[in-house]
Parts: structure tokens; sequence; C-alpha cells
């Protein structure tokens, strides 16, 4: 069965909507492959755009980890998506089960000199040196924006990162509402 037809038909008495990428205007999309894009990464953007005047770059971190700049005139430009934080660990702990599983904190020392140490600068620190070169090419290429973060592991990320960001749980519902209220 259709899920929207089963929400419909338990919430017979509630108006329910529906938004789609068709409902995103393509005016906002500098986007090759718009019938791809996870409209959850636009609409995180597009949330956080409501909060600034500013540009903003949004990085999801949940099952996977997004990327994502819009500019100040809400056009969304793309971005990033690698494996989430889970999702990397599992893989490491499939493909060479005798390694222990670690806790993602950045240890005190470079480089690690014990198998744990090593294991978190390969995960904890992979991930902040990644997303840091990622938040350092998006100033290079577009120049100055505000940082949101949103996702099941963004105080995670707000913590391994040196940047100020803004910690926002709902992005996503942000975006839907102003989605839906445009005129």
């Amino acid at each position: 069965m259709d899920v929207l037809k089963a929400i419909r038909q338990q919430l017979k008495n509630i108006p329910v909507s529906e938004l789609s990428l068709q409902d995103i205007p393509r005016d906002l999309l500098d986007y090759e492959t718009i019938d791809t894009l996870g409209i959850d990464r636009f609409l995180s953007c597009y949330g956080a755009s409501a909060q600034t005047p500013n540009p903003v770059v949004v990085i999801d971190a949940g099952t996977a980890i997004t990327v994502d700049y819009m500019d100040r005139d809400d056009t969304y430009h793309g971005g990033v998506i690698a494996p989430g934080f889970a999702g990397f660990g599992e893989v490491l702990h499939k493909k060479a089960p005798s390694l222990p599983e670690v806790d993602l904190v950045i240890p005190k020392k470079w480089p690690g000199k014990s198998t744990i140490d090593s294991l978190r600068w390969g995960q904890a620190g992979f991930y902040k040196m990644a997303i840091e070169g990622m938040l350092d090419k998006y100033k290079a290429e577009f120049g100055d924006y505000e940082l949101f973060i949103t996702g099941g592991n963004a105080d995670t990320i707000q913590a391994m990162t040196k940047r100020e960001g803004k910690v926002r749980p709902f992005l996503v519902f942000d975006g839907m509402e102003r989605l839906y209220r445009k005129p």
C-alpha cells in the first residue's frame, strides 16, 4: 500500500499535504540531477536560510553526512554526501573484525601511538579533517557563510570541528514549513 494513502486513511479528519521535488521552484536549484536529489538536503538548507540573510552551509549528520551550500538568494548549489559515523565504523569492523570498535573522540596526540588512538584518528580525525577541509573549500569557492548543523550526530560534529555552527535539530521541518507556506 502507498504510504501517503495509508497515512490519509489513518488521519481521515486531519488535512495531509505532500511536498515533493516538483514543489521546489526550479530557479532555486543549481543542481544537475534534480530527479535524484534527496529533498531533505534542499529542505535543510532552505530551513537554515530562513534564519539568516547570509549564505549557509548545512551539515546533516545522520545515516549519511551531507555538507550542502545555499546562497543568500535561496539557490541550492549541491554538496557532498559521505557515509555517516555508524556506517563508516561498521564497514571497517566487517572488513577487519579483529580491530576494536572505538568511540568518536579526537586523541590528544598526533599521530596515534596505540591501536585505539590510531583508530580514533582514522575515524573521528578523518571526519574532522574532511569536514573542515570541505568548509574551507566552500569559503574559497563562495565566500563567507553561516554554518548550521543538524541530524542525530549534530552534537558530535559540533564538538569535533573548530567552527562556530548553529545546531538546529529541526531544519528539515523548518524547510518543509517554509516551502509549504511559500506563495
